[in-house]
């Protein structure tokens, strides 16, 4: 659990965002929508000198742009190109680790009942998928997008 009595300085290193006030524990980080990190330098003093650690928060929420043709009923799923943030390692080097937006599923599930409408798989990760849904009726679904590590989620209407 944080100590709210240490004092903490929190420092910008790369990205675009803001952090919140100074020496709050922990800080509000603000990452706007058209930037995906926000790299910080956080250190504090203590009776054994300077502790300080570069840490990188990742925006996840807009990894994926999904868009509905509804003329050929095709959905397309289209993952964000890759970026680089920059944090400390184990032995408090700077270190460069590039963040690559990849999926490998995406299923349709009815909003309502829950059941599975539709999904789509490939083998390897990919950063772009067709899903033809054509034959699904008009409704509320849900879209859930997997990657290695994350699923996503988003809402779809369909109104034709």
């Amino acid at each position: 659990m944080d100590n709210t009595t240490v004092n903490y300085n929190w420092q910008i290193i790369s990205g675009n965002g803001t952090i919140g006030g100074s020496n709050w524990n922990p800080q509000l980080i603000t990452i706007p929508p058209n930037s995906t990190s926000l790299s910080c330098n956080i250190s504090t003093t203590t009776g054994c000198g300077v502790i300080s650690r570069t840490v990188a928060f990742v925006k996840t929420s807009n990894w994926y742009k999904v868009g509905l043709n509804p003329t050929n009923g095709l959905l397309n799923i289209i993952a964000i190109d890759d970026f680089e943030v920059q944090h400390s390692n184990d032995n408090d080097e700077i270190v460069y680790t590039t963040i690559k937006p990849t999926f490998t599923k995406s299923t349709l599930y009815n909003f309502e009942t829950g059941e599975q409408v539709y999904s789509q798989e490939s083998i390897e990760p990919i950063k772009f998928m067709t899903m033809d849904i054509a034959h699904i009726p008009k409704g509320k679904y849900i879209l859930q997008i997997k990657n290695e590590e994350i699923t996503f989620t988003h809402q779809i209407i369909i109104e034709r």
